[in-house]
């Protein structure tokens, strides 16, 4: 065979080669075109979504819902109406919509970091049922069950940005008896929660972000206007660090606050069970705010500027080194310890006083129950400054 024909062989080869070559990544970019418009379609998304979810309710024995998905421009994500419910089939976990923009995702090291997401009408609902089973630990040794578990690999979930838009926040224990005045740390119910999270990561059972502008009201009435904050979650401990507090009448500034239980189902029995360490800065401390904690001393409708250590749980609790100032001429330097709290009628008080200096100008100022004043001796007036060092120890009756 001359070259020439060779050759003209060879090139008929290489166009029929070209030709299928065409054909061939011309079926497949219709084929990948047509499955991603079809993964475009919400519907299509909602139904992938909803098998999954079902096989996992299937597994958990509980509900998990979605009420529509869709991905949008590649990488933002919108869930509308996802819920949770635990055991008894009472809501953990539902917000009416979840949009996320999703930065990147690493399947092989379990890892997804999100950029902006907003909640709107989160609900959140930690309950302990009669049994003393949390409903959230309840979820975790289910996740620890399931067969293919992944719990030997390090997972790791991150966000730059959290908007919180309306949400709600239940802490309740069924064992418990409903108070009837004030902060109930066994039924805690709070609404109106508003704020920012940045630099959240969920990393195993360790998660650490950072809260700007949080807002929220108590059904007993207890408002916070704003809350700054760095919060570390870690094996049955919340650790605050530089936390500002704003109440209706309270401006806390405490640069390290922590709250250690021996399990996250201690959160259960808070006032119990959840040692506490708090370190104030200069503070100024409401009796008005205060009161829904400790109902008797809201009647007496004063402000003192408070610093020191506070240490131990609600029930037996501790302080040293506390400095407290009032108006223009009182303060007082004691340690103390209650027990009994928060029935502060029945808590038994040991309170160390190192020094307590006051002036009858400002005595006359307390504000008693009803508005009403301390009527002084006009002798009492000429003792000028008074100071006191001492302790005292029983109960307020």
């Amino acid at each position: 065979m001359s070259d020439y024909m060779l050759f003209r062989t060879m090139a008929k080869i290489i166009k029929k080669v070209l030709r299928y070559l065409i054909l061939t990544a011309g079926i497949l970019a219709i084929f990948l075109g047509s499955l991603f418009l079809i993964l475009q379609i919400p519907d299509f998304q909602t139904y992938i979504v909803s098998k999954v979810t079902g096989r996992i309710s299937r597994e958990f024995k509980s509900t998990i819902q979605v009420g529509r998905v869709e991905f949008e421009f590649f990488n933002k994500l919108v869930i509308n109406d996802l819920l949770i419910k635990d055991q008894n089939n009472d809501t953990l976990i539902y917000t009416a919509k979840v949009t996320a923009g999703i930065r990147s995702m690493n399947r092989k090291n379990s890892s997804l970091h999100l950029g902006k997401v907003f909640l709107t009408k989160p609900v959140v609902a930690l309950i302990t049922d009669s049994t003393g089973m949390l409903n959230l630990n309840w979820y975790l040794e289910k996740l620890k069950g399931t067969p293919d578990s992944l719990n030997d690999k390090t997972s790791e979930i991150s966000a730059d940005r959290i908007e919180l838009q309306d949400a709600k926040f239940s802490l309740i224990d069924r064992r418990s008896v409903d108070r009837k005045d004030g902060v109930d740390f066994k039924n805690l119910n709070l609404s109106s929660l508003n704020g920012t999270i940045e630099s959240l990561n969920i990393r195993d059972d360790t998660t650490i972000l950072n809260a700007y502008n949080l807002t929220f009201n108590d059904i007993s009435g207890f408002r916070v206007t704003k809350i700054n904050t760095g919060i570390k979650i870690t094996r049955g401990q919340l650790l605050f660090s530089d936390a500002f507090i704003n109440c209706d009448s309270s401006i806390l500034n405490i640069p390290e606050l922590a709250l250690r239980g021996d399990s996250s189902g201690s959160f259960g029995d808070f006032i119990n069970k959840v040692r506490i360490k708090a370190l104030f800065e200069k503070s100024l401390v409401s009796s008005y705010d205060l009161g829904y904690f400790i109902p008797l001393i809201r009647e007496y409708s004063e402000s003192v500027w408070l610093s020191g250590k506070i240490t131990g749980t609600i029930a037996e609790l501790r302080g040293r080194d506390i400095n407290i100032s009032y108006r223009d001429f009182t303060s007082l330097d004691c340690d103390f310890d209650f027990s009994g709290l928060p029935e502060f009628d029945n808590s038994f008080i040991y309170l160390g006083v190192n020094r307590f200096k006051t002036n009858p100008l400002d005595l006359k100022e307390i504000n008693l129950p009803g508005n009403r004043k301390i009527e002084l001796p006009a002798l009492i007036y000429k003792l000028g400054d008074i100071s006191f060092e001492g302790s005292f120890t029983g109960f307020t009756t």
